[in-house]
């Protein structure tokens, strides 16, 4: 029971560590039509949201959490997505989006796509917020990984086993500044920006306004929305 307190309390504190960036940056949230929890799981996250006045959004690829969230989260709406993309969303349908414990646990290639694919779902301007393992799990790195580290590469710890916990990825923020251009711009990073449990860094990131013929597409069309 104690193990489950801490990772509650760990979550909710990562989630008000990540409004505290938004406001230094002056995103906000009053002013924001649309977000999305973006793999939100049991919804210890979004369940905060009530009091925000934007269209809420979750998602998350196992459909045990999604059906739960549906139960008992009528606040929001809530949508399954797989392992890979694409999200059940159209083009820039969002203004903000929150991927919390989640790049934590995608190794390359699955951290470009889904990447790209937040990046088609953003607004133009749009801001995504993500929390990574840092530097402040060197120590637990082996010698060849903290060298990966300090090179600027990913490490990554039972790829096998994306998208669930067993899988660690550890980054620097030289890494992000370098992986995310040129779809985003980092506007801040913060080492140990959330110090709950698991303590994480957390980093804003604002959607770069793209011309037209570079913007990344989706086959996808919301059934509610006749396509043009």
């Amino acid at each position: 029971m104690r193990g489950v307190v801490k990772v509650v309390l760990g979550r909710l504190g990562l989630l008000y560590a990540a409004r505290r960036v938004l406001e230094r940056n002056s995103v906000s949230l009053s002013e924001v039509g649309a977000v999305l929890n973006f793999w939100c799981g049991g919804g210890r996250i979004i369940r905060r949201w009530t009091d925000l006045p934007a269209e809420i959004h979750g998602c998350d690829y196992n459909p045990v959490f999604i059906d739960w969230c549906r139960r008992r989260l009528s606040f929001a709406q809530f949508e399954t997505n797989g392992l890979e993309p694409p999200l059940p969303y159209t083009d820039a349908r969002f203004d903000l989006i929150y991927a919390l414990f989640v790049f934590t646990h995608l190794p390359e290639p699955l951290q470009s796509r889904w990447l790209a694919e937040l990046a088609r779902v953003l607004r133009p301007s749009g801001h995504l917020i993500i929390s990574t393992y840092g530097a402040t799990y060197l120590d637990t790195l082996s010698d060849p990984e903290q060298a990966r580290f300090h090179a600027g590469q990913l490490v990554v710890r039972d790829g096998d086993s994306a998208g669930s916990n067993r899988c660690a990825v550890f980054c620097s923020a030289d890494y992000l500044r370098r992986h995310l251009e040129p779809r985003f711009r980092l506007r801040e990073h913060v080492t140990r920006g959330a110090r709950g449990n698991p303590p994480q860094d957390l980093a804003l990131l604002q959607l770069r306004v793209p011309s037209s013929s570079t913007r990344p597409t989706s086959d996808y069309t919301d059934p509610g929305v006749p396509r043009a």
